[in-house]
């Protein structure tokens, strides 16, 4: 301790009157072993040096044991005391894919919920809770968790929805090793593909007079069907965010491929349909043609389209 630099001597001499240096910069110590029982004079330099020494460690105790807090299972609290979606004590049952979604207030990413709706109604056991973000101001007086039914197991999917004030919705699988999935049409996409027996299997509502198809995927694996489902996705996701002329252009085309087929992509809904659903919607449901219309109305049935709007109402 009372050594900075400590050197050899270069060269040693017999005579004992002569004193050769083993140090560069002789120091006295700072800290003696007992940290708070000091030994140098009351009032002096080296005094207070070491006190202004015990109070830095003190003050990195206090940031280590924070930082051990944030890294491990306690809980963090929001600004508004919520506990925040990526904390083990807001999931503390596992799941095969666990997502988080910023959803903007004004345009709700509303495929997404349909899609985990979706999943939900055909057996998969998911998970889902929403959280008002900060930067959204205060809570609004109606605005409840809405937690789906408590999991005593693993649950297939658990999607936490957040509501921000930004322009586009978007997903995160992990934010320390993820980048996030911008859109809700990509973010819907990302479920559809992780869970890849999303499938239309109910009976009921808008699939109930095409049943032949109802094994049919909202997202095929078939390239040339995907491709198909990509090119109507693409053309129609982004409708509360173009002009009025690029949004004329788009329903035009959806009319003409909806008075072809039932659906955007064919015989069976897919996630195309979905994202014009949500789409619409969020434009402020524009004018319409006679085929959009009726196709609309029949999507509007769906109770799983029903649960996605309850469930992304501010």
């Amino acid at each position: 301790m009372d050594r900075m630099y400590q050197s050899k001597p270069i060269f040693t001499l017999n005579d004992a009157d002569i004193t050769i240096p083993s140090t560069m910069y002789r120091m006295q110590p700072l800290l003696t072993p007992a940290l708070h029982s000091s030994s140098a004079p009351a009032g002096s330099r080296e005094q207070q040096l070491e006190k202004r020494q015990i109070a830095i460690l003190d003050q990195l105790k206090q940031l280590q044991a924070k930082l051990d807090t944030l890294t491990g299972t306690a809980s963090k609290a929001g600004k508004h005391g919520q506990v925040q979606p990526d904390n083990s004590a807001a999931n503390p049952v596992p799941a095969k894919v666990d997502a988080v979604v910023d959803t903007p207030i004004a345009q709700p990413a509303l495929a997404t919920a349909m899609v985990t709706c979706i999943l939900a109604s055909q057996g998969k056991t998911v998970t889902t809770r929403r959280y008002w973000h900060s930067t959204a101001g205060p809570v609004p007086d109606g605005f409840r968790d809405n937690q789906s039914t408590e999991q005593t197991k693993q649950a297939d999917l658990r999607v936490n929805f957040v509501f921000k004030e930004i322009s586009q919705a978007s997903l995160r699988v992990s934010a320390a090793t993820h980048a996030a999935i911008v859109g809700d049409a990509n973010a819907a996409r990302f479920l559809c593909r992780s869970n890849r027996c999303c499938s239309v299997l109910s009976s009921i509502g808008p699939w109930k007079s095409h049943n032949r198809y109802r094994l049919q995927q909202l997202y095929p694996t078939d390239a040339l069907k995907a491709a198909m489902v990509d090119e109507s996705i693409d053309a129609t996701c982004n409708l509360a965010n173009v002009t009025s002329k690029e949004l004329k252009g788009a329903l035009k085309g959806a009319n003409i491929a909806l008075g072809a087929n039932p659906y955007l992509a064919g015989k069976a809904m897919s996630l195309a349909d979905i994202t014009l659903w949500a789409g619409i919607r969020n434009a402020g449901k524009p004018s319409l043609g006679s085929n959009v219309k009726a196709w609309f109305k029949t999507m509007e049935s769906m109770p799983e389209a029903q649960q996605a709007v309850s469930m992304l109402s501010a």
